[in-house]
């Protein structure tokens, strides 16, 4: 069930919207607290590499060991992975609709971002934490 959340992740989020779908996955399920949620994602953003993959190695340990996370890590990446792979094989960047649909990614991801601010501004307690939560 634990892994089924991660390669979800993997198979439905990209760029910022992955750690609020890990989030939604075990924060809202209760498998982990809120507070050790959003410490591990600090944590993960100080750490070398991706923050995103960071945050579900930090989560596979919680939830299992070194065994979880190391899974967590593949079924997160490997949807991407194969994506990027189908993507240089198959699709042309020169041509006009390639570079549409992935601008139109971009402006998804965008999106994303910022509901994920919004929703999440209403638990910031002052001004300096909202300046600090935009600027990130």
């Amino acid at each position: 069930m634990v892994l089924w959340k991660f390669l979800w992740a993997g198979l439905t989020a990209f760029g910022a919207a992955r750690w609020t779908t890990l989030e939604d996955a075990f924060v809202r399920s209760g498998l982990i607290e809120e507070k050790t949620f959003f410490r591990d994602y600090a944590v993960s953003s100080t750490l070398p590499g991706p923050t995103f993959v960071n945050l579900a190695a930090l989560c596979g340990m919680r939830l299992g060991g070194v065994r979880v996370a190391l899974a967590a890590i593949v079924l997160l990446l490997a949807p991407g992975l194969v994506a990027v792979i189908l993507v240089l094989a198959f699709l042309d960047p020169s041509e006009l609709w390639v570079r549409h649909l992935f601008n139109g990614i971009l402006v998804g991801a965008v999106g994303v971002a910022a509901s994920q601010y919004v929703r999440r501004s209403g638990r910031l307690s002052g001004l300096i934490d909202a300046a600090l939560a935009a600027a990130t």
